[in-house]
């Protein structure tokens, strides 16, 4: 009997030793999976942005839209087509990198102008635009944004977080308030309408409500 006993513990020593020397080789265990994902996260986290491409059509009018998003000097490029004078590619440079690009009409002239949104890889992921004018349907000009901070009213509570869209001839800012480095739940929103500038057309803003 205590031959057999004897017997039978040597067999499940071996099943379990082989068993243990299976799950080594795999490393298929859940902390291996969690060491995986954490790598990924880590890697993506070091990875600057992908490069951007979109083609954005307005009616006759087409703009490809089109960044590295280099993690160092990035810039977009533009080929525009459907202008009657100059459809000759543009590069610019871009803060941070380029998410976003669309056209709208926001001089009520039946013409598209083009934004580009970019954002800065800070705490703050700060958005940022380009605006490209459209000069009677013949050439791109770029446009002036200024900088929030120039209006102290506007920016009062700025804290990045923010992003732009073009709503019903309006280039619109959202963003939420902060007070003494904390959120407060309420919401700005900036509304900007093009006018003409001396040395090149320029957005101002035209309307803010907090809610």
């Amino acid at each position: 009997m205590n031959k057999l006993n004897n017997t039978c513990i040597v067999a499940a020593i071996s099943l379990l030793a082989a068993a243990c020397q299976q799950t080594k080789h795999q490393g298929a265990g859940p902390y291996a999976d969690s060491a995986r994902t954490s790598d990924t996260l880590k890697a993506a986290e070091e990875h600057t942005a992908k490069p951007f491409s979109k083609t954005v059509n307005f009616r006759s009018f087409s703009f490809i839209v089109e960044s590295p998003n280099a993690s160092d000097s990035n810039s977009v490029t533009i080929t525009p087509s459907g202008l009657s004078i100059d459809n000759r590619q543009m590069t610019l440079p871009v803060q941070g990198y380029v998410y976003e690009a669309e056209a709208d009409d926001i001089t009520a002239d039946n013409l598209p102008e083009l934004a580009i949104y970019s954002r800065g890889q800070t705490s703050d992921s700060t958005a940022h635009a380009i605006i490209l004018n459209n000069n009677n349907g013949k050439s791109l000009s770029l446009a002036y944004l200024p900088d929030i901070f120039e209006d102290k009213q506007a920016s009062a509570g700025f804290n990045g977080h923010d992003d732009f869209r073009l709503i019903e001839n309006n280039l619109v800012r959202f963003f939420p308030i902060y007070e003494n480095g904390k959120a407060t739940g309420k919401r700005r929103q900036l509304s900007y309408r093009m006018f003409p500038g001396e040395a090149s057309p320029a957005l101002k803003i035209v309307d803010q409500v907090d809610n």
